[in-house]
């Protein structure tokens, strides 16, 4: 963990960081409970948001406890990484504190992420949609949420190799 995190910090290479987190999941369940202890040692800095993403991963209910404390995080990487991780665990007790951040939270990536993590929760339970007082539906797919880019966001030119791997999941 401490390897990984020193690598976030540094801003070392994503690829790096990815193989660890790779090799972290290998171990599933048996690590959530390692990795949260030593997340909630840490002081909060945006490097912890590569961690929170790992935790969520896991699959583990027991991570949604520790991705909650994040969602109040004065770091907005840390809000949106905890946001999604609750959507991944589809952890329904998170779903009024989502629909909270979806409303108020003053970074629109934040918003964004937690508008998919709720969706994501009522796709699990449906009829809990009722209670929320902030979120706006977003349509999602079969497996991912559908995120529309901003007309600038978009570049008409032709597709690398590397973006070619990437879309044809190679």
């Amino acid at each position: 963990f401490d390897r990984l995190l020193s690598l976030a910090s540094e801003g070392q290479s994503r690829a790096e960081q990815e193989d660890i987190c790779q090799k972290l999941l290998v171990h599933g369940h048996e690590a959530v409970e390692p990795l949260a202890v030593f997340i909630l040692d840490q002081q909060e800095t945006p490097a912890l948001g590569i961690l929170l993403e790992l935790l969520g991963k896991m699959g583990d209910p027991r991570a949604a406890a520790v991705l909650l404390e994040f969602l109040e995080s004065d770091h907005a990487v840390l809000r949106m990484q905890a946001a999604t991780g609750l959507g991944w665990l589809r952890a329904r007790l998170a779903l009024e504190a989502l629909d909270k951040l979806e409303g108020t939270d003053p970074d629109p990536d934040v918003r964004r992420e937690a508008r998919i993590a709720v969706e994501e929760i009522l796709r699990e339970f449906p009829r809990l949609g009722t209670l929320l007082k902030h979120h706006k539906p977003v349509p999602l797919g079969d497996d991912d949420p559908a995120i529309e880019d901003e007309a600038a966001e978009i570049d008409e030119g032709p597709l690398t190799s590397g973006e070619r791997r990437l879309l044809s999941g190679i």
